[in-house]
């Protein structure tokens, strides 16, 4: 569960860097926000993007191979 709370995180964080600002970025891959006097790099987008595509695929995989009962235990219940 923490990793798709992270992936999450991470992909707000990608939006709210990035891809909302996605018309502003000139050819160095920077854009400069005159309101707050913040710079945005179109960089830091794709990297959070993928960290946040890890940490989906992190959750997921967790959550496929913790469903999955291990055998000795599934040979246990039926001998009861």
């Amino acid at each position: 569960m923490f990793f798709f709370c992270l992936g999450a995180i991470l992909v707000w964080l990608s939006y709210a860097l990035s891809w909302r600002w996605i018309n502003c970025f000139n050819e160095e891959g920077v854009c400069f926000d005159s309101e707050t006097g913040v710079v945005y790099s179109q960089q830091s987008g794709l990297v959070l993007g993928i960290i946040a595509g890890i940490a989906f695929l992190i959750g997921i995989m967790t959550v496929l191979y913790s469903s999955k009962e291990p055998h000795h235990l599934k040979d246990d219940h039926q001998k009861v």
